[in-house]
């Protein structure tokens, strides 16, 4: 098996020695039909109660981020940072125990962001010549084994490293200059997107499937409609942080200086 880039010939890593990364904000916005995706990195729960249903408190609680309606006096971590919004459609408490609220036909929608982030993408192919033709306005294609990921994702995290701690010393900083360069560093998370729909419905006789939605929470950036699935992506996402930070790109794009060799660019 093997990762494709699929590319412009001028921009082919293994004559140009450059790889560009994008972001997670550049797909939301890009003009570009073919990669465009207004909801990327987003998440929305439609949860509907029918009838009575008991609900753990603190479980909710975590899912609506703290959401008073629930209870304020529940104190939770913040494990999912990003843009958050609830629209409640209808909303009937009838009772609450310690551990539990009491509903009834209860309807809200959920909507979760993920951060920016920088991402690189390439598509999981058998052959080479299966990558011809994913992407109608790329000429050409370089590729790496699919056992050689570690490589390229530890090489485009070392040269994104680099890059950031570079921009701090000049007027255009990739990220906030409150970062200190020399405790940076870059953390990668690389994994095959998953392709199905991003609403996820609940009804009373189903349960919340609490564990089901954080899940789903810490791999939003991996999932993309199945409008997307003849791409077969799979994906880098970079995080940029220190011992109490993430810091989030202020650009959309970057262009790292990249060996060829170093990431066994086929």
């Amino acid at each position: 098996m093997l990762l494709a880039k699929s590319c412009h010939t001028k921009d082919n890593v293994k004559s140009r020695g450059t790889v560009r990364l994008g972001s997670l904000h550049e797909y939301r916005n890009t003009e570009i039909q073919q990669i465009q995706d207004r909801k990327e990195g987003t998440l929305e729960f439609n949860l509907k109660f029918d009838g009575v249903v008991a609900v753990n408190k603190r479980e909710l609680a975590l899912l609506l981020q703290g959401l008073g309606i629930i209870d304020d006096s529940i104190e939770l971590p913040n494990y999912y940072p990003g843009a958050f919004s609830v629209y409640v459609e209808n909303w009937d408490d009838i009772g609450r125990t310690d551990e539990s609220i009491l509903l009834r036909d209860c309807s809200l929608v959920v909507s979760r962001q993920v951060h920016n982030s920088f991402i690189f993408c390439m598509s999981k192919v058998r052959m080479m010549k299966d990558a011809r033709g994913l992407f109608p306005e790329y000429d050409d294609c370089w590729y790496v084994k699919y056992t050689d990921i570690d490589y390229l994702g530890c090489a485009l995290g070392n040269a994104l490293l680099k890059k950031v701690r570079e921009s701090l010393k000049t007027d255009t900083p990739l990220i906030s200059k409150d970062a200190k360069p020399d405790e940076l560093e870059v953390q990668v998370i690389a994994q095959m997107v998953k392709y199905c729909p991003r609403e996820v419905h609940i009804r009373s006789g189903e349960g919340l499937k609490f564990d089901s939605f954080m899940r789903a929470m810490e791999t939003m950036a991996f999932i993309k409609p199945e409008s997307f699935a003849h791409e077969c992506e799979f994906r880098f996402q970079f995080f940029i942080e220190d011992k109490e930070n993430r810091y989030h790109p202020l650009v959309n794009s970057v262009i790292l200086d990249v060996d060829p060799t170093d990431i066994k660019a086929l």
